[in-house]
């Protein structure tokens, strides 16, 4: 199957997105995709349903959790720290940023005529047992942050005359699924510049490309279809890089202020 939802739907519709047929020439609806709020970055729920049916009887929720963030230590952040392109931020550190995304099936139903056997095979298996997640994603983020003040400001920063500026960059992603008690891993390559990304896993089979405001899904003969789609558009619209860029970004000037604090401390502490 392939599925096309272009992201200015949800612009008109108040966070109620559309799944179209990929294949087809015309806008052809399939699913109607609905979310609880703000997700990219609150936690909430993503809805799927048939687009002509019950959008209060979804066929399946992906739970989409907080974003959590820490700062690696100096060995870890030494370690990855390798191969990226640096940045000259004062106080820098390195971060990173996750979040969880789950899914549950609430109906014993397939895409395409799939049987409950058929999906084994696929990004999940049917459950009649909404609260036990069909699959778990778990999307991480690392990189660099700290502040942007030239040297002499961040005297007036202590001062309360200037303002703390900080910045945060992504240098490393991934993404890692949970299917039946094994874990996958999925192919992640993001463009930065060009806000497009790229998600695959062989096993099971699916491609998630974000582009042009458009996500579109491809998943094989034995995947599951709807979860795929429902997990591929969540990610590529909520847990991409550039969404955990800003929620690093708003983060960083705590993370710049312990780091100053913490000098100063060291510094009495020597007198």
């Amino acid at each position: 199957c392939r599925f096309r939802i272009p992201d200015t739907d949800g612009l008109l519709t108040s966070y109620r997105f559309v799944a179209y047929d990929g294949y087809a020439p015309e806008k052809t609806a399939w699913l109607a995709l609905s979310s609880t709020g703000r997700l990219a970055t609150e936690a909430g729920k993503l809805f799927l349903a048939p687009y002509t049916g019950d959008a209060d009887a979804p066929l399946l929720t992906i739970e989409v959790g907080e974003w959590s963030m820490r700062k690696l230590s100096a060995s870890e952040a030494s370690r990855r720290g390798r191969t990226w392109v640096p940045e000259s931020y004062g106080n820098q550190f390195a971060w990173e940023a996750w979040r969880m995304l789950e899914a549950y099936l609430v109906r014993s139903a397939c895409h395409g005529g799939q049987t409950d056997d058929d999906a084994k095979g696929g990004l999940a298996r049917v459950d009649d047992q909404p609260r036990t997640p069909s699959a778990r994603l778990r999307v991480s983020h690392l990189g660099l942050g700290g502040s942007t003040n030239s040297a002499p400001s961040m005297a007036e920063v202590f001062t309360g005359d200037s303002d703390l500026e900080t910045e945060a960059r992504v240098k490393e992603y991934g993404c890692t699924l949970e299917l039946d008690g094994s874990q996958a891993q999925v192919a992640w390559e993001a463009d930065m510049e060009a806000s497009t990304l790229k998600l695959q896993s062989e096993s099971p089979r699916f491609l998630v490309l974000y582009q042009n405001s458009e996500v579109s899904i491809d998943t094989a003969e034995h995947t599951n279809s709807l979860l795929a789609c429902a997990l591929g558009f969540a990610i590529a619209k909520w847990a991409n890089p550039w969404v955990a860029e800003e929620v690093a970004d708003e983060r960083a000037e705590d993370f710049v202020r312990k780091e100053l604090q913490d000098a100063i401390a060291l510094s009495l502490a020597l007198e």
